[in-house]
């Protein structure tokens, strides 16, 4: 320093780790002589302690910033990159070389089309509002971001601290969660009113029971009153007249006696007649075949229409319900038929599997649309093969005919039979 006659600062430490500087000048007499060395000690501990800590917080910071797994940068006031962490890097697929001092809002644009963050960023900075966007990078939500920014002060100058979130998974599962939440509702909706629809289909089945129960009985009673109680009471006044008149010639007699047995045979049929109408014994006597057979064939003659019926492995050991309910439901259609299909050819077969017996009633007459005609006949046969577990099934068309399927369910015990 003596040679030299220049002065020096350094920064020194002593035993406890407090900073000092130390300044080193040479000393000046008054006749200008250097006679000796200054020697300064400055404490600056306190500052070199702010000045570490400082520099630690911002490590600390800027780690933490690296660490986020959300894309953040920190602009500059010209919404430069002043820094982007990992999570943001990855997310453009751009080094960090070729980002830090680039545009922010350039960028955005080139990767993401996201053009209107610039007045958002400008609003920010003036403002010192926080902003928010959804953006969609591509048609039909390919890609979705959320991007955060708001002003905040660093170091002196004031900055925008801005986020992009990828949030493209969450924002499909809300889409997805939204039109399945639309669907259930819908479906709830449908639910409910088929349910209230069948809710009334049933009430008027109901009341179409009473009252069909209620015009049987009527019926009935008529027929009884009006027809066999009047040909009983003629026959017995007849009988009576007969004893209290008896010819003497035995053929006459006889001629009488065997008018008489005729008309008592023909209210013995017609009273066997009614009761068939009311119930069917030859269900339970010679099965479901036969009496569909004879139903038919009564439904030809009366209504005077061509009707064939075919069966084929058919279970003789069929339940009591099952016989019941395909009887009933043929019996329902063949009255649809003659009421609905004007003069036509009607097809009916019954065909037995291993476990299952399809009715099938076909006929090719005038037709109708079922999905504007849903009569309380076509309910009480949808009914009735419903009770028995079965489905029922009825395609028609106006002018193409109608056909009815019916699946019934049953466990075969025995041979089947053909005819």
């Amino acid at each position: 320093m003596l040679e030299t006659l220049g002065s020096k600062e350094v920064e020194v430490q002593d035993k406890q780790g407090r900073w000092y500087i130390l300044r080193v000048r040479p000393y000046r007499t008054a006749e200008n002589k250097i006679d000796g060395l200054v020697l300064v000690l400055v404490d600056v501990d306190q500052i070199r302690r702010g000045e570490q800590a400082m520099r630690e917080a911002r490590d600390l910071a800027q780690s933490v910033i690296e660490c986020v797994r959300v894309g953040l940068v920190v602009l500059d006031e010209a919404f430069r990159v002043r820094m982007a962490n990992a999570a943001f890097r990855k997310l453009c697929g751009v080094p960090k070389d070729e980002i830090e001092g680039r545009s922010f809002p350039e960028l955005t644009a080139l990767l993401w089309k996201l053009d209107e963050i610039r007045p958002r960023l400008e609003n920010s900075l003036e403002t010192g509002q926080e902003f928010e966007i959804e953006h969609e990078a591509q048609p039909g939500g390919e890609s979705i971001f959320r991007v955060n920014g708001r002003a905040v002060q660093l170091e002196g100058a004031r900055v925008l601290l801005v986020t992009i979130d990828d949030i493209t998974v969450r924002a499909q599962a809300q889409r997805l969660m939204d039109r399945e939440r639309e669907r259930l509702a819908g479906q709830v909706r449908t639910t409910e009113e088929e349910l209230k629809r069948t809710q009334n289909e049933l009430r008027a089945l109901a009341a179409s029971l009473f009252t069909s129960h209620e015009e049987e009985r009527r019926r009935v009673a008529r027929e009884l009153h009006d027809d066999i109680s009047q040909q009983l009471a003629m026959l017995a006044n007849d009988v009576e007249h007969l004893r209290q008149n008896i010819p003497q010639d035995p053929g006459e007699v006889n001629a009488q006696l065997e008018a008489l047995r005729g008309r008592a045979g023909a209210l013995s049929d017609e009273l066997r007649r009614i009761s068939h109408a009311l119930h069917p014994a030859i269900l339970e006597d010679l099965g479901l075949s036969t009496a569909l057979r004879s139903l038919i064939a009564e439904f030809a003659e009366r209504e005077e229409m061509p009707a064939n019926f075919t069966f084929r492995n058919v279970p003789p050991d069929l339940s009591d319900e099952v016989k019941a309910a395909l009887y009933r439901i043929t019996q329902e259609a063949l009255r649809n038929i003659a009421k609905h299909a004007g003069r036509t050819h009607v097809r009916v077969s019954l065909t037995g599997s291993d476990s299952s017996l399809r009715l099938v009633i076909r006929d090719l007459g005038e037709g109708f649309d079922p999905s504007e005609s849903r009569g309380l006949g076509l309910i009480s046969m949808e009914e009735r093969a419903r009770l028995i577990g079965g489905s029922f099934r009825i395609k028609s068309g106006v002018g193409e005919g109608t056909t009815v399927r019916v699946e019934a369910p049953f466990s075969a015990k025995e041979d089947a039979t053909s005819g």
